[in-house]
């Protein structure tokens, strides 16, 4: 049995970044997040967003690639959206996503940053944080001219 510790700080984005996830629902939104994090083996360690986008921070098993992982996430929570329709204006979620990994000693900050969303988004919209995200963890490219790369 492999010891890991694969500490991911992933982001992404409703599609077009439309205010689609209301307040009122995003809890049971993260509710079911977390509940799939845990059906893929994997450990959630914070989740939380705003109208536009998610974090997830996740404890990642070795055998489940970051893609799939995303991939995964996207077509659950998408489809959950659509059955339950708690999120009426929701179109889905945008192509690509950031991941970022943490260490240890960042674990604790990397769950208070996530789990203090609408304290940073106060006075920072959603393109200046993934600019910070992308200078935080040394990402090339990132972003161009104000449209995050898809992959």
């Amino acid at each position: 049995m492999p010891h890991t510790s694969l500490l991911i700080h992933i982001v992404f984005a409703t599609y077009n970044r439309d205010n689609t996830i209301n307040l009122q629902q995003r809890k049971d939104l993260y509710s079911y997040t977390g509940g799939v994090i845990k059906n893929l083996k994997c450990k959630p360690l914070a989740i939380d967003g705003m109208s536009d986008h998610i974090h997830i921070f996740v404890d990642l098993r070795p055998s489940l690639s970051v893609s799939d992982f995303v991939k995964t996430i996207k077509q659950s929570t998408g489809k959950w959206i659509r059955d339950t329709h708690r999120l009426l204006d929701f179109k889905g979620w945008q192509e690509g996503y950031f991941a970022g990994t943490v260490g240890p000693d960042g674990k604790q900050r990397c769950i208070n940053y996530i789990e203090n969303q609408g304290v940073h988004h106060k006075g920072q919209a959603f393109l200046a944080e993934m600019e910070w995200l992308k200078l935080k963890y040394e990402i090339e490219d990132f972003v161009k001219n104000g449209t995050p790369i898809e992959d």
